[in-house]
Parts: C-alpha cells; sequence; structure tokens
C-alpha cells in the first residue's frame, strides 16, 4: 500500500475522532409528538407510539393551541426532571 494511502487513512480516523461526540453517536433530531398520539400500556409501565416505546416529547397542548406541558421520554419511560 503506497504511503499517502496509509496516511489519508490514519488522518480521516484521527479526523473522525475529533468530531464525533463522546459515546460515538451522532444525536438526531429530537422527534415532538402530539400527547393524544402517545398510548400508555399501564402494565408495563411504558409510553408507545407507533407500537414501539416513545423516545422523544409528548406536548399536551390547551383548547386553544397553546402548548400545556412537554414530557420528555426515553425508551417509553419518563426522562428528566419530573
Amino acid at each position: 500500500m503506497p504511503l499517502i494511502n496509509i496516511q489519508s487513512i490514519i488522518l480521516s480516523l484521527l479526523f473522525g475522532l475529533f468530531i464525533t461526540p463522546i459515546g460515538g453517536v451522532i444525536p438526531a433530531k429530537v422527534a415532538e409528538v402530539n400527547h393524544d398520539h402517545l398510548s400508555l400500556v399501564a402494565h408495563e409501565g411504558k409510553v408507545y407510539y407507533a407500537n414501539f416505546p416513545f423516545t422523544g416529547i409528548g406536548v399536551k397542548y390547551f383548547a386553544n393551541g397553546l402548548v400545556a406541558e412537554k414530557i420528555s421520554y426515553k425508551k417509553g419511560k419518563r426522562n428528566g426532571a419530573l
């Protein structure tokens, strides 16, 4: 393998280490879903959206359309301060 290719590979790997956040995962945009579209499975204590444990933010609205509450979920469980 030519020396230039090895140097390019090493530089690419090092550059990738510096731009990737700790944990190696680049966070995606967090989904916000109307809380009315979420389903609670009481015996599991989990909230589901489209038959999968929900990760994102459930948003509750007042009758006038203003945001009443935002609740964060991770893998179907409430996440963050209560």
